[in-house]
């Protein structure tokens, strides 16, 4: 798809989806008050699920996010269908720079539980992470892409607009 077409649906997307939820990194969803695992603890995959996911999640808050990642990819070839899990290693994707991979799992946790806050915040910053990504190419292609470089950049300052409700479009009507 066409830049022009494309960052505009992505960003207005990502600015809503940013604005409906906010938690804390790395928090559990449902607001869970389980004991963290000390912050040197070695993980294991042989562990209950419980404490792979709050040592994972401790790595999250220590910036551990390569660790992290694999710990919730245990998580996740162990129950399939465990939304926080799923959600957690598309974060952990998305810290790592793998943003495609973050896009199908935090798709794939909005599949088994489509009310999901958390899901919906970093799905909407990995979208605005992509479209950062695609400012940065348009850059690097110098005056052949100084036209659409200035569209989506102009996409973008519309769709933060919308968010505090000075811009035009269904978005600013919140």
């Amino acid at each position: 798809m066409h830049a022009r077409t494309l960052a505009p649906r992505i960003l207005v997307a990502a600015a809503m989806l940013f604005a409906a939820a906010n938690p804390a990194p790395g928090a559990p969803s449902g607001g869970a008050t389980r004991t963290p695992p000390p912050t040197d603890a070695v993980p294991t995959p042989d562990q209950p699920p419980v404490d792979l996911y709050e040592q994972g999640l401790e790595l999250v808050r220590n910036e551990r996010f390569e660790d992290a990642r694999k710990l919730f990819s245990t998580l996740v070839e162990k129950d399939r269908k465990d939304a926080d899990a799923i959600n957690m290693l598309a974060y952990t994707q998305r810290k790592t720079g793998d943003l495609e991979a973050a896009l199908a799992n935090y798709h794939r946790a909005l599949e088994l539980r489509p009310k999901f806050p958390q899901a919906r915040e970093y799905l909407g910053e990995a979208y605005l992470e992509l479209a950062l990504r695609e400012v940065d190419t348009l850059r690097k292609y110098g005056k052949d892409g100084k036209d659409e470089l200035k569209q989506l950049i102009d996409a973008v300052h519309e769709a933060a607009a919308q968010l505090d409700g000075t811009g035009s479009g269904a978005a600013s009507k919140w």
